[in-house]
């Protein structure tokens, strides 16, 4: 039996997103504790995360007893806005951004990793060496975002610091048109820009795998929300955690999935697929866990120390190890099989 899938495209009004079909599985099924409203979890096109798409489409959410709707964002920002707007009950992040939203006094809950970015956050240039960026404009996906704490990363590995280069904010589908402008000699973005952006003879001069994890992506709630509807919470991660499963062990279909989300053929899918780590349930407990040389605690420490550094936060709200204590919730990560 088939539906049109739940997803919203917002493109300054809500429209209903066509193409993709909803395939029940006929699986036992777990019986939890329905709301009266689908679960809005805002969303954008990137190629670590489209497996929400695949969940929605292979019945997943439905299979682990939730509603769920997608609200599909053209860009990262909006995907923040409408979180921190309230228009959402949760979203999916990246850490970085949701550790600085946490300190200044939103209440959100990290529960699951959907991946950390190897090949698909990349800074597309039009120089071929990223010394020759230095003195130069260089775009970033808002400014004192998780996108800054990426790029100046990479520059300050090649020697080049801080203030050593200026910063445009950019959003990550406007890098193209920035670059042909000459506006800004690079620019960080992922795909379907990285891949046109490539067509148009732009190199590929970084890209996060450099520094494992610096680019981590996330499920955040509101924390009422959780508090309010824990099993709606499990429901939600063991459907993507089955979905990312489902992405490995059934590559093809779930590339032509999130394919059409891209705008992407299924070839060019098939490579960005590889753009990006997925944990599975045992990495994700590692990842939640304080004893972790490689867990969130520590990586939202490194988060901190930036934010601290370039004047976001102040000395006095270095507080990462008693603050993660509810920011970060590992109950629903360590209910995986």
């Amino acid at each position: 039996m088939n539906k049109a899938i739940p997803i919203i495209l917002i493109i300054g009004v809500g429209i209903t997103m066509g193409g993709l079909s909803l395939t029940f599985v006929e699986n036992e099924t777990e019986t939890f504790d329905k709301i009266d409203e689908p679960i809005r979890l805002s969303i954008n096109p990137f190629p670590g995360t489209d497996y929400a798409f695949v969940a929605q489409e292979m019945g997943f959410f439905e299979k682990h007893g939730v509603d769920v709707e997608l609200v599909l964002n053209p860009n990262y920002s909006q995907t923040v806005e409408l979180f921190t707007t309230n228009q959402v009950d949760g979203a999916f992040e990246v850490y970085a951004d949701a550790v600085l939203q946490s300190h200044f006094g939103n209440e959100v809950t990290v529960v699951y990793v959907t991946d950390q970015s190897t090949n698909g956050d990349v800074i597309i240039a039009s120089v071929k060496d990223i010394s020759d960026i230095k003195g130069k404009t260089v775009g970033v996906v808002g400014l004192n975002s998780f996108s800054q704490i990426f790029v100046t990363s990479i520059l300050e590995r090649n020697g080049i610091g801080y203030f050593d280069v200026f910063y445009e904010n950019v959003d990550e589908t406007s890098i193209l048109n920035y670059l042909d402008d000459e506006i800004i000699v690079a620019g960080h973005t992922w795909e379907p820009t990285k891949s046109d952006a490539v067509k148009k003879g732009y190199s590929v001069i970084a890209s996060a795998g450099e520094i494992p994890g610096i680019i981590t992506d996330v499920l955040v709630f509101h924390s009422s929300f959780v508090n309010e509807n824990p099993n709606d919470v499990q429901g939600v991660v063991n459907a993507l955690n089955e979905a990312r499963n489902f992405v490995y062990s059934n590559p093809e279909k779930s590339i032509s999935i999130m394919a059409e989300v891209e705008g992407l053929s299924f070839d060019e899918m098939a490579e960005a697929v590889n753009d990006a780590d997925r944990p599975d349930s045992d990495s994700q407990k590692i990842l939640f866990s304080k004893d972790s040389g490689n867990s969130l605690h520590v990586l939202g420490q490194t988060y901190v120390d930036f934010y601290i550094n370039s004047g976001i936060l102040s000395e006095n709200e270095n507080h990462t190890d008693d603050h993660n204590t509810n920011f970060i919730d590992n109950t629903f990560v360590n209910s995986l099989d």
